[in-house]
């Protein structure tokens, strides 16, 4: 069937109006399309931003890290060092201390050997220490150690030892007196002023026999 003019001429200006109205729809889908992929890549590059910015603090961080557990390094060398020493100075200190340690045993071997009873006394009087010969002429035990001299018994009869003492103390000059035991041994006492250390003085007491009686049996304290 053949076509007149007015019915081509109709279907071009349809095929038109189609044309024009479906074309703004197609550009509106690809505006879109492009604001969503613009949208897509600024989400990512901030995130790359954020990603960058935490990688850098990490790394400033880490930085500090390194540098404090060099400070720690540097710090265990040198307690290391001081430890070593310790160590080595307390070797010389045990050694120090077993020296004097026998130096001290052997004092007192030669003091309790020696035929003469020595007392050692502190500026108030009270006892310090004693050998072995001394308990002849007084009741001394270890316990009496801090004790004043008032309160220890001697065989020296009425003696009194603590005026003899402080007399000493006072003139800063030896006292000497010839006693008799109540066994009748004659003892030699004097009682003189010593440097118990770089500020206090003492007093050091000692009794020596100068003769006994033979019928008499020397007393002994338990």
């Amino acid at each position: 069937m053949a076509l007149n003019s007015t019915t081509v001429q109709a279907l071009s200006s349809a095929t038109v109006l189609t044309s024009n109205a479906a074309s703004p729809a197609v550009t509106r889908e690809a505006v879109t399309r492009e604001e969503g992929e613009g949208d897509v890549d600024s989400g990512w590059r901030a995130i790359a931003q954020e990603l960058e910015a935490s990688n850098q603090e990490l790394q400033k961080t880490n930085d500090r890290l390194l540098g404090a557990l060099e400070e720690l390094q540097s710090l265990n060398l040198a307690l290391q060092s001081v430890n070593d020493a310790l160590h080595g100075n307390n070797g010389d200190l045990r050694s120090a201390m077993d020296t004097l340690r026998a130096t001290g045993l052997d004092l007192e071997r030669m003091l309790n050997g020696v035929d003469v009873g020595a007392v050692l006394v502190d500026p108030h009087l009270s006892l310090r220490a004693f050998n072995a010969t001394a308990l002849r002429f007084m009741s001394l035990a270890k316990q009496d150690v801090g004790k004043s001299i008032r309160h220890l018994r001697h065989d020296l009869g009425g003696l009194q030892l603590s005026d003899l003492c402080r007399q000493a103390l006072l003139s800063g000059e030896a006292v000497e007196r010839v006693l008799t035991a109540s066994s009748g041994e004659t003892v030699r006492f004097v009682v003189r002023e010593i440097a118990l250390d770089s500020r206090d003085s003492g007093l050091i007491l000692t009794f020596s026999e100068i003769g006994k009686a033979v019928s008499t049996p020397r007393t002994r304290f338990g």
